[in-house]
C-alpha cells in the first residue's frame, strides 16, 4: 500500500520545521477570538438589548482584529486581494474552509451581512480603523419583530423535516 492509497486523511497544507501546519496555524489566534466575542455580542444586539454598549464593543473587537505587524499586514492584503477579484467566490471560500475570521480582513459590508447587522450597525472604514454606529434606520421594535419571526421559522423548519421524513408521509402513494 502507497502514500497515496490512504486517502482517510486529508494532506496538511504546510509542512514547516517537520511540523504539519494548516492555513489556520499561520492566523492570529487574536483574530478567532475576536470573531467568536463579536458572534456572542451580536446575539444580544440582534434581540435588541444593549444596543450602544454592543456597537462600542464590536468597534474595539473589530480594530483589534486588524493586523498587529508586518506579516500580519502581508496576510490581510493577500486577503483583501484574493476577496476583491471575486468576493461572492471568496466568501464561499471561507465557508467551506471553514475559515469565518477572514471576513474581519475583507470590508466592511461583508463584516455586516455575515454578522447579520444590516439596519442595525453602520460599519465604517475611516482611513485609519473602523467606527461603528447605529445605523439610521434601526428601531428597536422592528428588529424584535425580524427576531421573532426568524426564530419561528428556525423553530417550524426542524419540525416540518422531521414529519416529511416520517413513515406516515413515505408511506403516501400519490396513484
Amino acid at each position: 500500500m502507497t502514500d497515496l492509497d490512504n486517502t482517510s486523511e486529508a494532506p496538511p497544507m504546510f509542512v514547516r520545521n517537520g511540523e504539519e501546519k494548516t492555513l489556520k496555524d499561520f492566523l492570529p489566534q487574536r483574530l478567532r477570538e475576536n470573531y467568536n466575542a463579536i458572534r456572542k455580542t451580536n446575539d444580544v444586539m440582534i434581540n435588541g438589548d444593549n444596543v450602544d454598549g454592543s456597537i462600542a464593543e464590536i468597534e474595539h473587537l473589530i480594530n483589534d482584529a486588524q493586523p498587529k505587524d508586518l506579516n500580519e499586514e502581508i496576510m490581510r492584503t493577500m486577503v483583501q486581494y484574493l476577496y476583491r477579484r471575486d468576493p461572492n467566490e471568496f466568501y464561499k471560500f471561507l465557508i467551506k474552509s471553514k475559515l469565518f475570521h477572514l471576513v474581519l480582513w475583507t470590508e466592511s459590508k461583508k463584516m455586516s451581512r455575515h454578522f447579520r447587522l444590516n439596519n442595525i450597525v453602520y460599519i465604517r472604514w475611516n482611513g485609519i480603523k473602523y467606527e461603528c454606529y447605529k445605523h439610521s434606520n434601526y428601531d428597536v421594535d422592528t428588529q424584535k419583530k425580524r427576531v421573532f419571526r426568524f426564530n419561528s421559522v428556525k423553530n417550524i423548519l426542524p419540525n416540518f423535516e422531521q414529519k416529511m421524513n416520517s413513515d406516515e408521509c413515505a408511506s403516501y402513494d400519490r396513484a
